[in-house]
């Protein structure tokens, strides 16, 4: 996501939008979307087709960044999530396929390139898996 810090560059971003148009392009962001603009930028950079995940540290942080209604949302979830479940505010998690099926991987899958309703969720892993799962918690 372009910009500085928190901050998302929206000149930028339209450009970028503008640039993928028809080529299924597909990032994530933690950046907060703080301003009105920013939030903007991203809905229309995703109306687009330009699909913009907003990342949550958790299901509960999911659900806020859902409530936005502007992107779809992928979440980290506890490393033992292995099937779909709910948010705290009962929207539907679907656990990243690529993760728990050897015969999937990003590049089959698409699931996060696409617009949609239902949040990804992507059990913690790697090095940080422990603190990452204390944040999922």
């Amino acid at each position: 996501m372009p910009g500085e810090g928190d901050a998302v560059d929206v000149k930028a971003l339209r450009k970028l939008a503008k640039a993928s148009k028809g080529k299924r392009g597909f990032t994530y962001t933690h950046k907060p979307l703080r301003r009105k603009a920013e939030r903007q930028a991203v809905a229309d950079a995703c109306a687009s087709g330009l699909v913009i995940n907003l990342s949550g540290n958790n299901l509960d942080h999911a659900d806020k960044l859902a409530a936005l209604g502007i992107a779809p949302v992928v979440a980290v979830v506890p490393s033992d999530t292995t099937e779909n479940t709910k948010t705290p505010q009962g929207r539907k998690v679907v656990i990243c396929p690529a993760t728990i099926r050897d015969d999937i991987s990003c590049a089959t899958c698409g699931l996060c390139a696409r617009m949609r309703d239902a949040i990804v969720g992507f059990p913690a892993h790697g090095p940080g898996k422990k603190k990452a799962d204390k944040v999922a918690a």
